[in-house]
């Protein structure tokens, strides 16, 4: 427990580095078993870890919590993701009815009612909003792992809008559309 909060924000008080932070706590929590007093932290060399970027505190931050102060984890990815010509779910829900679009978001929900037919119903997020996803019976059967494990998933559908609400059908799925490199 306390390795976890040591690599979360809350350590940010004590103008910690988060690295820094979880290599002294882990120090310290195998000192106690040791049979030798501990060092005090001025004796100890503690390595020169980087700081965290941006992508990589909200990463730790879902880790460790389950959520983040510091903002969604596709916002760092969003110049990356506009590169690859993926909108975010703002701009896509203005696109027009009948428009073939390409996104890719984390899933918050997936319902597949005993009523639908074999009908899967998806909600994706990104930074800006969300995208309603109908994904029919034979499109979930081609990518039924991915549609069931992923939770960075790019999809490619004709849009639907209808009275002011929009949804896509998907024709195709696709798993983490933006590599992490570095």
């Amino acid at each position: 427990m306390i390795w976890r909060i040591s690599s979360t924000v809350l350590f940010g008080c004590f103008d910690a580095n988060r690295r820094t932070a979880l290599w002294d706590v882990r120090g310290l929590l195998r000192s106690r078993q040791d049979a030798m007093p501990a060092a005090t932290r001025e004796q100890l060399a503690t390595p020169g870890f980087a700081l965290l970027d941006q992508l990589e505190r909200v990463l730790w931050d879902y880790a460790a919590s389950n959520h983040s102060t510091h903002g969604h984890p596709l916002q760092p990815l969003r110049a990356e993701l506009r590169r690859r010509r993926l909108p975010d779910a703002r701009s896509l829900n203005r696109l027009g009815d009948g428009q073939r679009v390409h996104y890719a978001g984390i899933v918050i929900c997936r319902q597949r009612p005993g009523t639908a037919a074999g009908v899967t119903f998806m909600t994706l997020e990104d930074e800006t909003g969300f995208v309603n996803v109908v994904i029919w019976k034979q499109v979930f059967d081609r990518y039924a792992t991915l549609a069931k494990t992923t939770a960075f998933l790019g999809m490619s559908g004709k849009l639907q809008v209808q009275q002011g609400s929009s949804r896509t059908p998907v024709a195709r799925l696709r798993s983490s559309p933006v590599a992490r490199t570095g």
